[in-house]
C-alpha cells in the first residue's frame, strides 16, 4: 500500500482529549452494572506510564517514571526487565514505592469522594429546586 492509501484508511483509536486544565487526563472507564462508558479526569502525576491507568499503588523507577504496581509487575514478568519507556534495563527490586505520591493519591480521592457527597446531598435535599420559593 503506498503512503496515501494507508492514511486513508479507516483508523479505530482511542485519543486522550485535552482538558481545559494540562495537569489533568480524561481516562475511560467501564462503568459496572449497565455497560455503559463513563469518563473520569484526574491529575496527570496519577497516571501509569505504561497504561494510564489512574494509580492505587505507585512504584517509582531509578528513571522517574511511576508505574503501578501490577502493571509493572506483570510488564516485567512477560517481556523481560526492562523499562517499557527508557528500554534500560530495570529490576522490579530498582522499584521504589513512591509513599508521596500515594499519599497526595489518597488525599485527592477523598476530596473527590466529599464533592461528590455535597452534590448528592444538595440535589437529594433539592436545593437547586425550593418548592417554597413562590
Amino acid at each position: 500500500l503506498s503512503q496515501k492509501k494507508i492514511r486513508d484508511q479507516p483508523v479505530s483509536m482511542q485519543l486522550a482529549l485535552p482538558t481545559a486544565d494540562a495537569n489533568f487526563e480524561k481516562n475511560k472507564t467501564q462503568s459496572r452494572g449497565n455497560g455503559s462508558t463513563s469518563y473520569t479526569e484526574f491529575p496527570a502525576e496519577f497516571a501509569c506510564a505504561v497504561n494510564g491507568h489512574i494509580l492505587k499503588e505507585p512504584m517509582r523507577s531509578p528513571y522517574g517514571h511511576v508505574f503501578e504496581k501490577s502493571t509493572i509487575v506483570l510488564w516485567l514478568s512477560t517481556r523481560g526487565m526492562i523499562c517499557p519507556i527508557t528500554a534500560q534495563p530495570l529490576a522490579l527490586t530498582d522499584l521504589k514505592e513512591d509513599s508521596n505520591l500515594r499519599s497526595r493519591l489518597v488525599q485527592w480521592h477523598i476530596h473527590r469522594m466529599q464533592s461528590t457527597m455535597r452534590t448528592s446531598i444538595s440535589a437529594m435535599h433539592g436545593d437547586e429546586d425550593d418548592l417554597y420559593n413562590f
